[in-house]
């Protein structure tokens, strides 16, 4: 998977996560609810998602 791939993988389960609880979830609370299964991008960056439910890589 590359890192885009899991970066678009990991939005859509944000909406998801939205759609059920109403609000933005923590990339701690995707990993913990089974929404995704790592918090990190095939290269070792960490993923992370802003307050208004952007993801992104950090250090990118």
């Amino acid at each position: 998977m590359t890192k885009e791939t899991l970066i678009n993988t990991v939005q859509a389960q944000v909406k998801a996560y939205e759609m059920e609880y109403h609000r933005v979830p923590t990339v701690q609370e995707l990993v913990a609810a089974r929404y995704i299964k790592s918090d990190r991008c095939p290269n070792g960056h960490a993923v992370q998602i802003s307050a208004d439910g952007a993801v992104s890589e950090s250090g990118s």
